[in-house]
C-alpha cells in the first residue's frame, strides 16, 4: 500500500510508482469518485494534447 501526506494547502504528491502505472504527465487530471461509505476511487483523465490532434481533421479546399 502506498501513502501520501496532505499539505496545509490541501495538496498531495502522487507517489512515482502510481504516476508511472497511470502514465500521468503534468496537466493530466484526476477524477475522484467517493462512495457513501467513504471509499475513494481515483481515475486519470487524459486530455489530448494539441500536438496529438495535428492533422486529425481532413483538409477541405474551397474553390473561390
Amino acid at each position: 500500500m502506498l501513502r501520501a501526506r496532505l499539505t496545509s494547502k490541501g495538496q498531495i504528491t502522487i507517489p512515482v510508482t502510481v504516476r508511472r502505472m497511470l502514465n500521468l504527465q503534468p496537466g493530466d487530471e484526476l477524477l475522484f469518485d467517493v462512495s457513501p461509505e467513504g471509499e475513494v476511487k481515483v481515475k486519470s483523465f487524459k486530455r489530448k494534447r494539441l500536438t496529438e490532434l495535428y492533422a486529425s481533421l481532413p483538409t477541405v479546399r474551397l474553390s473561390i
